[in-house]
């Protein structure tokens, strides 16, 4: 979140009651120039205090532009003098996290949908999870059942285990229980891996499986036949969905902020706060059926 400390109006009585101040997220074209349709500012009223009282307040964005923030501030007489924050800035970290119960009750799902449907192309799936119990055998996702599910992972055993078309293809050993953690499953070609914080776990499967599953919805938590067993408990946040691109093909830097709408995004689950804990914020929004899984404010970043 973007964070800004201010005063009472500097250009009105120093007695007057500071009622509050208005934010105004403004964002940039690509030539980093203000946009001039207000229908796409964010605004923030963050109520006021006693007089001479310093306040700080923040806004957050939850898409991949970047913006400017103007900050005016309002007593009995009126608003201060606007100030513009000269330092763009880009979408910011994210308030929270999905909290998953470890009960057959308590997932996600997001309908059959032709952008699941990998084929034999590139692609990459990463989230970030803090578990709290390696349950059974608990399934982060999947699409469709154990053993014939089209893609699926479940970490449980102290073992990472990665499933494409209905066949056991990966295995290795992690650290993964009460600590965040940042996993991503890539396919480039017909190399596919695995990296736990940026780190490739295992090693580079060779793999072209046509991962193409027309009937089951995407379950998040659980598999498309629900049991106590396959339920994850715990945290995950970020997890997105990309069809078409391979983002990492070496070790690379564990990501440190939220995560954005990249070329190819297909879902975009970030759990920015508790009124959209399962709201996709991808380009092409999807339905995502919620039950049970409630909102932490913890966050990786």
């Amino acid at each position: 979140m973007y964070q800004v400390v201010y005063d009472t109006p500097t250009n009105l009585g120093g007695n007057s009651r500071l009622l509050g101040t208005l934010l105004t997220a403004i964002p940039l074209d690509a030539n980093s120039n203000l946009s001039t349709n207000s229908a796409t500012y964010i605004y923030r009223t963050v109520t006021g205090g006693g007089p001479g009282e310093r306040q700080a307040s923040f806004i957050t964005l939850n898409s991949p532009n970047s913006y400017k923030i103007k900050l005016e501030s309002i007593n009995d007489a009126g608003y201060s003098q606007a100030k513009l924050y000269t330092s763009s800035i880009a979408t910011l970290i994210p308030s929270g996290a999905m909290s998953f119960a470890g009960t057959s009750t308590s997932f996600l799902n997001i309908g059959n949908d032709i952008d699941f449907r990998l084929r034999t192309g590139d692609f990459t799936i990463e989230w970030f999870q803090y578990q709290t119990s390696a349950g059974s055998f608990p399934r982060v996702f999947s699409i469709g059942t154990y053993s014939s599910a089209s893609i699926a992972v479940s970490i449980e055993g102290g073992s990472f285990y990665l499933w494409v078309g209905g066949s056991f293809v990966l295995s290795a050993s992690i650290s993964f229980l009460n600590q965040w953690v940042h996993f991503a499953i890539c396919r480039s070609g017909t190399s596919l891996r695995v990296f736990r914080n940026g780190t490739q776990i295992g090693t580079t499967v060779t793999n072209s499986t046509d991962i193409n599953d027309t009937v089951n919805a995407l379950c998040i938590g659980n598999e498309t036949t629900k049991s106590a067993g396959a339920a994850y408990q715990g945290l995950i946040t970020n997890f997105r969905w990309v069809k078409g691109s391979a983002l990492y093909t070496a070790n690379f830097t564990r990501p440190t902020s939220v995560l954005q709408n990249v070329t190819n995004t297909k879902l975009l689950l970030i759990a920015s706060t508790a009124a959209t804990v399962s709201t996709d914020t991808s380009s092409l929004p999807k339905t995502v059926t919620n039950s049970n899984v409630t909102w932490s404010s913890s966050t990786p970043f």
